[in-house]
């Protein structure tokens, strides 16, 4: 997704471009492709996060949060 190219890590980290941003560019069109699988791969509509916090954290109520 990043049309830039791949990040160098140096030392164990990135290294940061001089001037503004981070110095990449995102393919808009890989991440649109890759948004369209998302949607048909049907996992959105099986995920429960609240059940592995109840794991964590029993009294957690899985309201959003505003809700």
């Amino acid at each position: 997704m990043i049309a830039s190219g791949t990040p160098v890590f140096e030392c164990g980290a990135l290294r940061l471009p001089p001037g503004p941003g981070l110095g990449v560019e995102i393919d808009r069109d890989a991440l649109g492709r890759l948004r369209e699988q998302y949607l048909k791969c049907g996992i959105r509509r099986h995920r429960d996060g609240v059940a592995h916090m109840r794991s964590a954290r029993p009294a957690r109520a899985g309201k959003r949060p505003g809700s």
